[in-house]
């Protein structure tokens, strides 16, 4: 949504916007491209996980805790700790 009554097809991630979603895309480690890289945090800001702290970004869960996930974090970890009914299991010690 546009933030009135018109769909649109992109996202935006406004914070508490319930018409709005987000991304995470993946880049290359330079940043450059976007769509499939391996990188998932710190490579970019456009549509990943990003912060100004080295070597990773906190994350808030669902639960209300917040937990550093560390850059070298394997893609396939961060996509089962945001897909909703995949059921998939992440201890803490692979992030």
């Amino acid at each position: 949504m546009d933030g009135v009554l018109n769909p649109t097809d992109y996202g935006g991630g406004a914070w508490a916007d319930p018409y709005t979603f987000t991304h995470l895309c993946g880049s290359t480690a330079d940043g450059i491209r976007c769509q499939g890289g391996i990188c998932m945090i710190n490579c970019s800001s456009n549509n990943e996980l990003y912060s100004f702290h080295p070597a990773g970004v906190n994350v808030g869960f669902v639960d209300g805790s917040v937990h550093f996930l560390k850059e070298s974090i394997d893609p396939h970890i961060v996509v089962s700790l945001i897909t909703r009914a995949g059921g998939e299991i992440v201890s803490a010690d692979q992030y």
